[in-house]
């Protein structure tokens, strides 16, 4: 007994070029992409990282990054003031 086949699906896709609908406003510099906007308020981060494979880092001096206007330095274990959790529910 054989099972019943039926017709294959037609691959309407498969040979065809793709319609991308942005492709002129890519190619011409025309599109926005997030990183080219600029909020105000909006912080800039930079990663600082070892210039040694598995080392382990003892200390980071940001005093050339404190004195820049506006700068908020930031190193691991510390929670920004903006992302802290807040420790009570809110009030209602």
């Amino acid at each position: 007994m054989q099972a019943k086949t039926s017709a294959p699906l037609p691959q309407s896709y498969v040979g065809t070029r793709t319609v991308r609908p942005d492709g002129v406003d890519k190619v011409t510099g025309r599109a926005r992409f997030g990183a080219d906007f600029n909020l105000p308020g909006q912080l800039v981060g930079r990663v600082l990282r070892s210039a040694h494979a598995h080392a382990r880092i003892v200390s980071i001096d940001t005093s050339k990054a404190e004195r820049l206007p506006a700068s908020r330095p930031w190193s691991p274990g510390t929670i920004s003031p903006i992302s802290r959790p807040s420790s009570s529910p809110p009030a209602r």
